[in-house]
């Protein structure tokens, strides 16, 4: 995150607890976005945030930018080397809101380590969960107020900035999410489902969950 007259702010991909090993992320090349240029985003993923270590399918990502006017445009997401990459060219300064999500369908972990598929295919399964994968960047330019509205996502955090502070819901199917967890980067105080940072004051390095 950026302060002043440049500010984007980066909202981590959500997943469940059981697959917490690793790590999936929306992330911006930069955080200037200025009309007419193209401005990149990286759908990453493993431990070492923010530098992906591999990609996802993505074939299974469905991807969109809402542009200040809010027209919600369609992404084609593009498999590098070890990230997914999104890229747009806006065309006109002002807030832009780009998100992805990922259904992974049902997960078992069984003995074997995490598998495609719920118990009916995998009956020793420990635990069986549905995995969804979201990520929400907010890019501007000369931005110091924000009210964030939710997208609809399965999962998601939604921002609102006011005087130098960020506050940050998190909902579940349009819920507020109640004993969650949260893990942020850098790692900062949390208050319930919400996370509350100073963009004013430096980051503690500290994660309370």
């Amino acid at each position: 995150m950026t302060r002043g007259r440049r500010i984007a702010f980066l909202l981590l991909a959500l997943t469940p607890a059981a697959l917490l090993a690793h790590f999936t992320w929306l992330a911006p090349e930069s955080a200037v976005l200025v009309a007419g240029k193209p401005y990149r985003l990286q759908i990453g993923h493993g431990h070492a945030f923010p530098a992906s270590e591999e990609t996802v399918d993505a074939a299974r990502v469905k991807a969109f930018v809402i542009d200040p006017r809010g027209a919600r445009i369609a992404l084609a997401p593009r498999r590098d080397a070890r990230a997914v990459i999104l890229e747009w060219t806006p065309e006109e300064q002002g807030l832009h809101v780009f998100f992805f999500t990922q259904d992974r369908g049902e997960m078992s972990r069984t003995p074997d380590g995490v598998k495609s598929g719920g118990r009916d295919r995998h009956p020793n399964a420990a635990t069986a969960f549905r995995a969804i994968r979201t990520g929400v960047v907010y890019a501007a330019r000369g931005a110091n107020r924000l009210a964030g509205k939710p997208l609809g996502l399965p999962l998601e955090l939604v921002p609102a900035l006011e005087d130098g502070q960020l506050t940050l819901r998190l909902l579940a199917e349009g819920k507020p999410a109640a004993g969650a967890a949260i893990i942020t980067a850098p790692p900062v105080a949390l208050t319930s489902n919400f996370v509350s940072i100073d963009l004013t004051r430096p980051v503690r390095p500290r994660t309370d969950i």
